[in-house]
């Protein structure tokens, strides 16, 4: 009998194999599904993985969101923030990303990393 992956395993494994290093690498640091850097300024950088509430074995929709807040200050999930800047990597409003069963993992895999490389990181150095 083999265990059935469901797709928030898949997602999991997203975020640890593809989001964590690549954010690592840039000199953040995790904390559950939030990715913080201090920088030298009075801000802090953030980026959030906020999953869809109605999520399920199947079906996964989450969303990466980038923040820079005043030093101290924290987002909090699906609550309307101040912060500094936002980035939601479009205009309506963020990346919508979704897995289930007929989602290629490496193609979204792949589709994240561009993302990371060209909207959020490029977001935050702007910033500071």
């Amino acid at each position: 009998m083999s265990k059935e992956i469901t797709q928030p395993k898949r997602l999991k494994e997203i975020v640890r194999t593809i989001i964590a290093p690549a954010m690592k690498k840039a000199g953040f640091k995790k904390n559950g599904n939030i990715f913080n850097k201090t920088t030298g300024s009075n801000e802090d950088d953030f980026l959030l993985l906020e999953s869809n509430r109605y999520n399920n074995k199947d079906s996964v929709h989450f969303t990466l969101e980038a923040y820079v807040m005043k030093k101290g200050e924290t987002p909090i999930f699906n609550r309307h923030i101040e912060c500094v800047c936002i980035n939601h990597l479009n205009e309506s409003g963020g990346q919508d990303y979704h897995l289930s069963p007929d989602v290629n993992s490496e193609e979204l895999g792949n589709q994240i990393k561009q993302d990371i490389s060209d909207y959020i990181l490029p977001f935050f150095e702007k910033s500071e």
